[in-house]
């Protein structure tokens, strides 16, 4: 749930950008499997964190959030891919 600027900054190995500020946000994801196992996460946690509220209110039952983003993520070195932002 990140920007496609940030998103180019890198992101994790099979992620897909979900802009949280895009105006179809809410319909791209509403759109994705309530029966899958989704994992959110955004720059440091605060967006992805209203996401699993939306997540409740649509009915999905297993979507996690990565506490403190994506900063935590790059923080305990873990792998980033650079690149596009498709």
């Amino acid at each position: 749930v990140r920007t496609p600027e940030e998103f180019r900054q890198g992101y994790i190995e099979g992620a897909a950008l979900l802009d949280y500020y895009a105006p179809d946000f809410r319909d791209r994801f509403a759109a994705l499997d309530r029966d899958a196992t989704i994992f959110t996460y955004c720059r440091s946690g605060n967006r992805s964190s209203h996401v699993l509220a939306l997540a409740d209110k649509l009915g999905f039952k297993q979507v996690y959030d990565l506490s403190g983003g994506i900063l935590a993520w790059k923080k305990a070195g873990l792998p980033l891919v650079k690149g596009g932002a498709e």
